[in-house]
């Protein structure tokens, strides 16, 4: 399954497999998709709960949902092969709206679980390692 299906090949055939072979994920990627957005159309009670198991947005899932209403038969998607599940996203519209942590507080929340670290283990080694990580998160704060 996972086999190459060149062998020694040259640089333009390796081009060529790694497109191609791009192009089968964005299909197997929007075909997954369309198949998951079919089961929740009918089972929408589903949605939230698929989102938070599998750590996708709710927005993905909804858009799946959608993809899936427009299109309940995939082959009618006017999609070429190049078409992305990004794409996709964008043709629905819906966008994903994460509230983004300042940079500060994740490296300030960082630091006190190095500190912790720090405190709790007696390798000198692994001592040094958490020293210079709370060096690099000081330095990333100050920029």
């Amino acid at each position: 399954m996972w086999e190459i299906e060149l062998e020694n090949p040259n640089l333009e055939e390796l081009c060529y497999y790694f497109t191609e072979q791009s192009f089968a994920l964005y299909e197997l990627q929007i075909r997954m998709w369309h198949k998951i957005g079919s089961y929740l159309k009918i089972h929408p009670e589903q949605i939230k709960p698929f989102a938070k198991r599998t750590h996708k947005h709710l927005s993905e899932v909804q858009t799946a949902v959608a993809f899936a209403e427009k299109y309940p038969n995939i082959e009618d998607f006017p999609g070429d092969k190049a078409t992305t599940w990004a794409k996709v996203k964008e043709m629905f519209a819906l966008k994903e709206t994460r509230k983004r942590r300042p940079i500060v507080k994740i490296l300030k929340e960082r630091q006190e679980r190095h500190k912790k670290r720090l405190e709790e283990t007696q390798d000198s080694l692994a001592k040094a390692e958490i020293v210079g990580r709370i060096k690099e998160d000081e330095e990333l704060a100050k920029e």
